[in-house]
């Protein structure tokens, strides 16, 4: 716990299948000085949630654990997380993917632009790949709206050389780090999305709101990228909600048909096209994609009009 701020930090994990990261995610957080847990486990089967508490129970640092009777989703994951942390308003909530790893050095560089008022939600650098040399996942982010796609600066690139705090207008849901006080303004996670795209709509909302959004260079926090997905490349869930909620969140910025014919046609023709390069279910991950192109479009639709 840090004793030289008055806020506390909490953080939230929401597990779907990822038992075998949860225990070194947590033993990170509570290395990190976090002071106290709120893990949401989505319901997959009975020997995942049997994995889950085992992890809960040797955890170092006070962990509070609600078991979902089904799979909500990743924003109404977080969502039920927060709630049952009981932040206070000027706390700070670690929104962390069970199988990130955090430090204590990322931990004091992320609170001390709090500490200063110099962000209001903020991202540590992500690194992920093989250890001994890593890439970069996530060093910033920016949407662009007439494209409709949010864009990893540095993606791919050695971190050498990347340091201090930027302003962005994306921020990942994978690390983030928010006071309890701007969550609760902003209404959590929106809900109707399931996974994927929730960050990239929490980004916007924030930043229509006023609120400063920005990466620390200088907090490093590790990510087993995929880790908790499909084994043999992306899933066919990932294509459907992909497109579903890239035509839901986006449309917002412009509209379906810019999306679908216009300024963002090239991204929606490369989402489709990328089943295509998968090694296997080719046909199911493609027919997937197409239909969550469709009922994105359609319900983008419906919401104009109502």
């Amino acid at each position: 716990m840090y004793a030289w701020v008055s806020m506390k930090l909490l953080a939230v994990v929401v597990n779907y299948r990822s038992s075998q990261f949860l225990t070194s995610c947590l033993a990170s957080l509570g290395e990190a000085g976090v002071e106290r847990v709120s893990v949401v486990d989505n319901f997959s089967d009975e020997r995942e949630r049997e994995l889950v508490r085992e992890a809960v129970a040797a955890s170092d640092v006070p962990v509070t654990l609600s078991l979902l009777d089904s799979n909500a989703g990743f924003g109404p994951g977080v969502n039920r997380a927060v709630e049952a942390l009981g932040a206070a308003p000027e706390d700070l909530i670690w929104i962390v993917n069970p199988d990130a790893e955090v430090s204590n050095e990322a931990a004091r560089s992320l609170v001390a632009v709090f500490d200063d008022d110099r962000a209001d939600l903020v991202s540590p650098l992500i690194l992920t790949g093989a250890r001994e040399r890593p890439v970069v996942w996530f060093a910033g982010g920016e949407i662009q709206r007439r494209s409709g796609r949010t864009q990893h600066l540095h993606l791919a690139e050695d971190s050498a050389g990347l340091s201090g705090l930027h302003d962005v207008s994306f921020v990942t849901g994978a690390a983030p780090l928010i006071r309890a006080s701007a969550f609760a303004e902003l209404g959590g996670f929106r809900e109707d999305l399931f996974l994927y795209w929730e960050d990239a709509d929490l980004s916007d909302r924030a930043t229509a709101l006023g609120l400063r959004l920005a990466v620390d260079l200088d907090a490093v926090v590790w990510h087993a990228v995929g880790g908790s997905g499909d084994s043999h490349g992306k899933s066919a869930v990932y294509y459907r909600y992909m497109q579903r909620n890239r035509m839901l969140v986006a449309s917002g910025w412009s509209s379906r048909w810019n999306l679908l014919l216009r300024g963002g046609a090239v991204e929606t023709l490369k989402l489709l096209a990328r089943p295509l390069k998968e090694r296997r279910g080719r046909r199911e991950k493609f027919a997937a994609g197409f239909g969550g192109l469709r009922e994105g479009f359609r319900l983008a639709g419906s919401r104009r009009s109502s």
